[in-house]
């Protein structure tokens, strides 16, 4: 299953399950600094000048059998095609690019209940590109791992356990191709979705990218593992 894919034209987006209040206010990491470098920073994201974004890279050896925490009111299964069409949209996802996604080896796990979609999570063994920090992840670099992103839980279905059981699925998933190891990223100040990756055993950082744009000029940092597989490209 490992591939080679292109960054698409219209790129997906780092693990989430749901937005952290920085995501909605960029200025929120800026505490701390002066309230006159604040109002400059207000001014200049309001007049889309100022952009920053950090996540984490993490991983998960724990791919332990959850098969007895299994729930009877719902069940998590592979998506075919003809399901992409009904969940593209929710996200506002492109039909075309989620289709490409499955073509170039990309697997979607959907929890699903007898009343219809309640979230979705996506696995891939190669490239994947982050948009918000504007960077590759290449999971193909460590044979025996695979790496989750794009998760959503509909917010009607959140706090239910949807997001551990997409997780868990994930693991299933891993352990019967023979994978030891899973890997996601995060927005390092998305304190909610940190919190359940390290309930289910994402407790490892093993990289971390920065992004800042002011104006047209952009400054980007990675921080690479030392002794560890390295996935980012």
């Amino acid at each position: 299953m490992v591939h080679s894919m292109k960054a698409p034209s219209k790129p997906v987006h780092a693990l989430r399950d749901r937005r952290s209040p920085s995501e909605e206010n960029p200025t929120v990491r800026l505490q701390g600094t002066p309230s006159w470098a604040l109002r400059i920073a207000r001014a200049l994201r309001d007049w889309h000048l100022l952009y920053y974004r950090s996540i984490w890279v993490l991983r998960c050896d724990r791919l332990d059998d959850t098969s007895a925490r299994s729930r009877t009111d719902f069940k998590v299964v592979e998506a075919t095609e003809a399901d992409i069409p009904r969940l593209a949209p929710l996200q506002g996802g492109s039909l075309p690019e989620w289709l490409a996604r499955m073509a170039n080896g990309h697997t979607c796990l959907i929890a699903r209940s007898e009343s219809g979609d309640l979230g979705y999570m996506w696995i891939t063994r190669g490239l994947h590109y982050i948009e918000e920090v504007d960077h590759v992840l290449d999971v193909s670099h460590d044979s025996k791992a695979a790496y989750l992103h794009d998760a959503y839980v509909l917010p009607d279905s959140r706090n239910q356990g949807i997001f551990s059981a997409l997780v868990d699925s994930a693991k299933g998933w891993a352990r019967a191709r023979g994978l030891s190891t899973l890997y996601t990223a995060v927005a390092k100040d998305n304190e909610i979705s940190r919190r359940a990756l390290r309930s289910a055993g994402f407790t490892e950082r093993v990289g971390q990218v920065s992004l800042l744009r002011v104006g047209k000029r952009e400054w980007k940092r990675v921080l690479r593992p030392s002794g560890k597989v390295d996935v980012l490209a």
